[in-house]
């Protein structure tokens, strides 16, 4: 995981996200073919070229070196120096697969990748817990809000079917207030490494067990 980790942060650090033009030249391509070859009375292949198109579209993007999974865990390319973090199949094992990314990411040393900065739409997280990490909490705005709720509900199905077909206990469905968590990756990194077997942390007055709350 090093070496593919540094890599994405070097390609975070120097560049723009470039997935969306790459996909809109080469949809942009197989639409242009695939028009010409219909008005040619070719329709199935005008058809075909199109359809294609965007299949490579998708490769393309996926090989682009834009996003990282570890695990339960994508780490996605969204702007010059910004990182967004997303949850896969309902989450299981983040954890461990978030404390991997910290090893490897503190074995880089003291380089310029601990001043990206990251981010994390959710409503999934604790807000409490985001906090005690050292993230800065801001309500969603309106419209994000409908969006994460619309995409969240049809994620949370495509999970639950994922645990099913794999005998596994499906994941809990959230309601928690939709929330935008900002930080930088070289404090995160530090305080994961800081907390205590099990990515918690004991609140003041509690026993050492006590947990800012349960994200699975």
């Amino acid at each position: 995981m090093g070496e593919r980790l540094e890599a994405f942060y070097r390609r975070v650090e120097t560049r723009s996200p470039r997935r969306l033009r790459v996909s809109l030249v080469v949809l942009g391509c197989g639409v242009f073919i695939g028009l010409v070859l219909c008005a040619k009375g070719e329709v199935l292949a005008g058809c075909a070229v199109m359809g294609g198109a965007g299949l490579v579209g998708r490769v393309a993007v996926r090989w682009s070196g834009e996003w990282l999974r570890t695990g339960a865990l994508r780490w996605s390319h969204k702007a010059r120096g910004e990182i967004e973090i997303e949850l896969l199949e309902g989450g299981v094992g983040w954890r461990r697969d978030l404390e991997a990314v910290a090893r490897q990411s503190v074995a880089l040393g003291d380089t310029s990748w601990r001043e990206l900065r990251v981010v994390m739409v959710t409503a999934v997280f604790p807000q409490p817990w985001l906090r005690q990490w050292g993230f800065e909490v801001t309500p969603c705005t309106a419209a994000t809000r409908r969006e994460y709720a619309s995409l969240y509900r049809l994620t949370w199905w495509r999970w639950w079917l994922q645990a099913r077909t794999r005998g596994r206990k499906p994941p809990r469905y959230r309601r928690r207030p939709c929330v935008v968590a900002r930080h930088t990756m070289g404090a995160w990194m530090d305080v994961l490494l800081a907390l205590p077997p099990g990515l918690r942390r004991a609140r003041p007055g509690r026993g050492a067990r006590a947990g800012v709350g349960e994200a699975e």
